[in-house]
């Protein structure tokens, strides 16, 4: 048995000295370089290619969206979302292609993904209400609206948040996700909108005078439309006041003008007309009879 291993030993050793190092690293390593030289640059290659081809199905889904009129702000972003998911695409069948092992790095971009998420779910919530917005235009840029007693003109929307000019020139910067998701009134989508202005008389007053003196009021404004008619109507019994509704309707436009306008013309009808007085605060105090002589000279 001794004899046996000595003399492999001997041959082994043999061989070693045999072999001709030089060459046989040489060889190896080059033909190792050259084919992670060739992987690298066929990679790049499918990569330039790739990303080079992008630009028709982005192209596509451009020209889609525009035939389907969406807002151009949302166009340019799915499209630029679109490209990048993509490209992403690619990178991952090109790393497979050349051999890479592609399970972590997917594994990677799912957590990096639902990371990303968690960190920006508000911001996510207002993107999906800017896309609701767009698409569906519950309201768009020159409406006016009313959100959380904000009264203003849209001026602009963007894919996160819409900028509402309130009519003192303050802008309100409102998140889309409580817009597409909350109680919202577009006081643009209708024609017509109604004036309605509290009227108050005392209870001496002729209604059915006062009645006439409002509608004379809104019938010299050009501006109230005839069709519906303005109405003069009671509302209820106060204290020391009757309270009436006096109910015109003019174009978005023209609604405060009219509303101004009608409003000081019937105060100035009330004050030059005698059978309807405007009522002011009153209150009558009885004091218990009492003698002479309990009060003091």
């Amino acid at each position: 048995m001794r004899c046996i291993l000595a003399q492999a030993e001997i041959n082994w050793l043999q061989a070693l000295q045999e072999t001709d190092w030089q060459q046989l690293l040489t060889s190896d390593l080059l033909a190792l370089i050259l084919e992670k030289v060739g992987l690298v640059l066929l990679a790049v290659l499918l990569l330039w290619l790739g990303f080079k081809l992008t630009r028709f199905p982005v192209r596509l889904i451009k020209a889609a969206m525009r035939r389907a009129k969406l807002d151009a702000s949302l166009t340019s972003f799915l499209a630029s979302l679109c490209s990048f998911a993509i490209k992403v695409l690619i990178i991952v069948l090109v790393a497979a292609m050349v051999g890479i092992e592609t399970s972590a790095f997917v594994a990677i971009i799912g957590a990096a993904g639902l990371a990303i998420g968690l960190a920006l779910q508000g911001s996510l919530a207002n993107f999906a209400g800017g896309v609701l917005i767009l698409v569906f235009k519950p309201f768009v840029v020159g409406d006016i609206v009313i959100h959380d007693n904000q009264e203003g003109v849209v001026e602009y929307i963007d894919i996160l948040y819409s900028h509402i000019r309130k009519y003192d020139n303050q802008l309100v910067v409102a998140p889309n996700g409580a817009l597409a998701n909350n109680l919202l009134i577009n006081l643009s989508k209708m024609p017509l909108r109604r004036v309605e202005i509290p009227v108050r008389i005392s209870y001496d007053s002729d209604i059915k005078q006062a009645r006439k003196l409002v509608l004379e009021v809104f019938e010299a404004d050009g501006r109230v439309v005839d069709d519906p008619a303005p109405q003069f109507l009671m509302m209820n019994m106060q204290d020391h006041y009757l309270a009436f509704s006096a109910r015109g309707w003019s174009t978005m436009d023209d609604y405060w003008p009219v509303y101004w306008d009608c409003l000081e013309a019937i105060k100035e009808a009330f004050q030059e007309s005698e059978a309807v007085s405007i009522p002011l605060p009153q209150r009558i105090v009885e004091l218990p009879n009492q003698e002479q002589g309990n009060y003091s000279g």
